[in-house]
């Protein structure tokens, strides 16, 4: 069973609608993990497929599943996965915010307090962590499949100003119905996103949001797995 939560972010009543074309999640939901959704918005859904991946549909939908990572996981281990997508929304910018839409993305987040100077930052914080999930009281990397920027663009979380970062992994144009392969380097990110050497990863989270232009996702998710630093 999972957890649920709602994010609070005054998303007001979206009145577009989407017919995916088949509903390709059907089983158990995956255990240990958090659901964290938007009021007033169709959660997307997650479900653990065969063979450990979990499949997400969002139908003008928003949602993210979360978890803790693994006991042991350094500040500087790497991260790998696979993920396949069949259906994706329309491209949209990654920097607009309310019309961000995405098929599926994974995010490493951290509890980084920032800078001690920084009072409206750490209200910010703060409010995040008590209304939404304490994982999302640090920062967040968030690594993306789909929209208008190539891969490759880095850009400021529009929704986490000075605490996110989105990093595109694979453009709109990424062959759809493929599995393809991750590696990423969370450290490395995270230094030239917030220019200071990143603590241990607390948490990863799936997400999916097509919820904006009102189109339907499909995609599948292996796990992602920390791999451990050279000492």
């Amino acid at each position: 069973m999972i957890a649920r939560r709602t994010l609070l972010i005054g998303l007001a009543i979206s009145g577009k609608t989407s017919a995916c074309p088949v509903d390709q999640t059907t089983g158990a939901d995956p255990a240990g993990w958090t659901l964290v959704t938007v009021p007033t918005r169709r959660a997307a859904r997650f479900v653990a497929g065969p063979g450990g991946a979990i499949a997400i549909t969002a139908d003008t939908a928003v949602g993210f599943l979360l978890r803790p990572v693994p006991i042991g996981t350094g500040a500087r281990d790497r991260v790998t996965w696979q993920w396949r997508v069949d259906a994706a929304p329309p491209p949209t910018s990654p920097a607009d915010k309310g019309h961000d839409d995405r098929p599926v993305a994974i995010q490493v987040i951290y509890r980084d307090v920032g800078d001690s100077n920084d009072i409206l930052g750490g209200v910010q914080r703060w409010l995040r962590g008590a209304l939404v999930h304490d994982a999302y009281a640090g920062r967040v990397l968030t690594y993306t499949w789909g929209g208008t920027l190539p891969a490759g663009s880095r850009l400021e979380n529009p929704y986490l100003p000075n605490d996110g970062a989105i990093i595109v992994l694979r453009a709109a144009e990424a062959p759809l119905g493929r599995w393809l392969t991750e590696t990423v380097d969370p450290a490395a990110d995270y230094r030239q996103a917030f220019g200071r050497d990143a603590p241990p990863p607390t948490h990863i989270a799936l997400s999916a949001d097509t919820e904006d232009s009102g189109g339907c996702a499909f995609s599948h998710v292996e796990v992602p797995r920390f791999i451990p630093s050279r000492p």
